[in-house]
C-alpha cells in the first residue's frame, strides 16, 4: 500500500511541475499545513472522547452498561466472559454516539481477550461479529461526522443524522444476517 502512496504522489507531482511548475511548492505546503490542522483539530475530539471513555472504565459504569447490553452481547456474541463482556459495551456505547475511533482500544482489549480464551488461526464466530459491528457500527449520533462537517463550514452539519441511522441500521442487519448463516453454516 506504501508502494501505491508514494507512487501517486510522485505521478502527481511529476503532472503538477508539468503543467503548473509555480503551484508545486504552494499546493504540497498548503496541503501539508490543512492536513496538521485537521489532524490537530481531530486530536481534540478524540482527546475528550477517549477521556470519558476512561471515566465509564474507572467509574465501572461499563459493568452496568454490560449487564444492560446483556441480551443484545448474548444474541450477537454468543456466551462470553464478563471481561469480554465490559469492552465489549464501552465499544458498542462508543460507536452509538459514532464517537468510532476514540472507541477502538476497548474493541481491541475484546479482541485480544477473545483471542487469549480460545487461540486459532482464524477467526471466531465473536470476533467476525465484532469486526462487523465496528466496520458498519450503528450511530445513533455520528459526533465525529458533525464535528468535521462543523470545521469544514457547513451549514447544517447535523443534517447526516437520519441518513446514518438508517444506512448503519441496514448495513449492520445485512451484516448480522450473513454472519450468523455462514458461522451456522460452517457448524453443519
Amino acid at each position: 500500500m506504501n508502494i501505491l502512496w508514494t507512487t501517486l504522489l510522485i505521478i502527481s507531482i511529476i503532472l503538477l511541475i508539468i503543467n503548473q511548475p509555480n503551484s508545486v511548492f504552494s499546493a504540497l505546503i498548503g496541503g501539508g499545513e490543512k492536513s496538521i490542522t485537521l489532524a490537530l483539530k481531530l486530536w481534540a475530539i478524540y482527546a475528550v472522547w477517549l477521556g470519558l471513555l476512561k471515566l465509564v472504565e474507572t467509574s465501572e459504569l461499563d459493568k452496568k452498561l454490560a449487564r444492560f447490553f446483556s441480551p443484545l452481547l448474548r444474541f450477537l456474541f454468543g456466551d462470553i466472559n464478563n471481561n469480554i463482556k465490559n469492552q465489549l459495551s464501552i465499544n458498542l456505547t462508543g460507536n452509538i454516539f459514532g464517537i468510532g475511533n476514540a472507541s477502538v482500544p476497548s474493541g481491541i482489549e475484546a479482541m485480544y481477550l477473545m483471542y487469549k480464551e480460545q487461540p486459532s488461526r482464524s477467526p471466531t464466530f465473536a470476533m467476525s461479529m465484532l469486526i462487523l459491528i465496528n466496520s458498519c457500527n450503528l450511530q445513533i449520533i455520528p459526533s465525529t461526522i458533525i464535528g468535521l462537517r462543523m470545521l469544514s463550514g457547513s451549514q447544517n452539519p447535523a443534517s447526516i443524522i437520519f441518513p446514518s441511522i438508517i444506512v448503519s441500521i441496514i448495513s449492520l442487519v445485512i451484516g448480522i444476517t450473513l454472519v450468523k448463516l455462514f458461522y451456522k453454516r460452517i457448524k453443519r
